[in-house]
């Protein structure tokens, strides 16, 4: 996760320096990658809590 963020963070800066097509170019090819690492952490965290929970047995408590 902290890797999309850092490359989002990239994205920013190139889009604020100048505006020309080289820097339109370089920041979107940081987006894709920022936009993929951040998306496969997240399903990774995801998958991760979905397996743990799994295994619990529901309770059911009397009030």
């Amino acid at each position: 996760m902290h890797a999309g963020v850092f490359l989002f963070s990239i994205t920013i800066l190139a889009s604020l320096f100048e505006q020309n097509f080289i820097n339109y170019l370089i920041a979107l090819v940081f987006l894709g990658f920022g936009w993929n690492f951040y998306l496969f952490q997240e399903l990774a965290c995801l998958y991760y809590l979905i397996e743990k929970t799994k295994n619990l047995k529901p309770r059911v408590s009397m009030i």
